[in-house]
């Protein structure tokens, strides 16, 4: 029995999932290939078959079983979305509890914040408005921080 490279694409072609060059160049082969052109009439006769089969249907008691899981299945999805969005909310709730509400015994005391002031301040002043600072807001930025943690102590 003769072979024919071209015969793997047969189907490809009889799909429609040919490029439009590749379909006319196997249209061309098809025409004058024997073997090629046997598979595509079988092709084309299984195709009808299939097309005029009668699909059973499905009984009516299945078709309601069927909908009754997949509303299920959807009200379990959407608990368990609803569970996970709750334990995010859970977990970003105690991070932030844990992050503003630190123990008094962790905030520096008032003498150690005087010092931070003092050297954030003798920092900023050292660098002065001539040091370049000022063209990105860095010099302001400083500037405010040293005020509003002056403000805090009472200075």
């Amino acid at each position: 029995m003769s072979t024919c490279p071209e015969t793997g694409k047969v189907a490809a072609y009889h799909d429609g999932e040919l490029s439009p060059d590749e379909h006319r160049r196997m249209e061309r082969h098809i025409e004058g290939c024997r073997l090629c052109s046997r598979e595509l009439a079988e092709l084309r006769r299984l195709s009808s078959l299939l097309q005029s089969a009668q699909l059973p249907r499905m009984p009516e008691d299945a078709l309601e079983r069927l909908r009754a899981r997949c509303a299920r299945a959807r009200e379990r999805s959407l608990v368990r979305t609803a569970e996970t969005f709750a334990a995010v909310a859970a977990g970003i709730a105690v991070a932030c509890l844990v992050l503003f509400y630190r123990e008094p015994s962790a905030q520096p005391s008032g003498i150690a914040r005087i010092a931070r002031n003092e050297v954030l301040e003798s920092v900023v002043l050292s660098a002065g408005p001539d040091a370049g600072l000022e063209a990105n807001g860095e010099y302001v930025l400083a500037r405010w921080m040293v005020a509003d943690l002056s403000l805090e102590n009472g200075k």
